[in-house]
């Protein structure tokens, strides 16, 4: 029988992820307290350098189930999500976001589609993250010109197709 785990993170200390505990719950998803792990670290750190999802990795066996409420839980950038769900995709471990309908990630029928969705710039827009962060340098302003394609006719031409 497969067992169910939650992965809940939070970035400051002091908050709490009572919020993401009781977001699963009203999902429908029964976690054993055991098996919440709950963690406070950036969610710009790579997975590899969170150490409560490093343990988590050590408990979850081939058909168990991973939830996290969003798929920013997961890493710090769009590489590292899709290689944590590669990984867990390889130990047959099935992950589950809230965020994105409660999908299975790492199943075969969604799996691309997510890796495309978390390549665009509207999918960070909607986790509320800027999709380039702010240069920082000011960036030289250059006037604008516009840009259009060159004349295939002389300026004789236009002046007598105009006649017509």
């Amino acid at each position: 029988m497969s067992r169910v785990f939650a992965y809940c993170r939070v970035s400051k200390q002091g908050s709490t992820t009572e919020n993401q505990v009781q977001e699963l719950a009203a999902a429908g998803f029964a976690v054993d307290p055991r098996r919440v792990v709950e963690e406070t670290i950036s969610g710009a750190s790579a997975i590899a350098q969170r150490p409560g999802f490093a343990k988590l990795l050590e408990r979850l066996e081939e058909g168990d189930v991973l939830l996290v409420t969003k798929l920013d839980r997961l890493g710090g950038n769009v590489i590292d999500i899709v290689s944590t769900v590669d990984q867990l995709k390889a130990m047959a471990v099935r992950v589950h976001c809230l965020q994105l309908g409660g999908a299975d990630l790492a199943g075969s029928v969604l799996y691309t589609p997510v890796q495309i969705a978390a390549a665009t710039p509207a999918f960070y827009l909607a986790l509320g993250r800027p999709t380039m962060p702010e240069p920082a340098v000011p960036v030289a302003t250059v006037p604008s010109y516009r840009y259009v394609r060159p004349f295939a006719l002389s300026q004789f031409d236009i002046v007598v197709l105009r006649a017509r």
